[in-house]
């Protein structure tokens, strides 16, 4: 059984702030956190994910979905 994941609520990765707990687990027992982007979205992160380098490339695609996005509505 899994150990309790150590609380990361209000703890901020870059543009993410963890939200809350996910019951959700990663095949590898890595716990998940929900995630509240300054863009406004809210995500499902493993906490393996809040890493720097992830947090990194977590970013880079956010701002090319969001760029498409705003492109694709003008």
């Amino acid at each position: 059984m899994p150990r309790p994941p150590k609380d990361l609520t209000r703890e901020v990765y870059g543009a993410l702030t963890v939200v809350r707990h996910s019951k959700r687990r990663s095949a590898a027992g890595n716990a998940f956190w929900w995630c509240l982007c300054t863009c406004g979205n809210e995500r499902e992160v493993p906490s393996d994910s809040l890493s720097h380098e992830s947090r990194k490339e977590l970013m880079a695609s956010q701002t090319r979905a969001t760029l498409i996005g705003y492109v694709a509505q003008e």
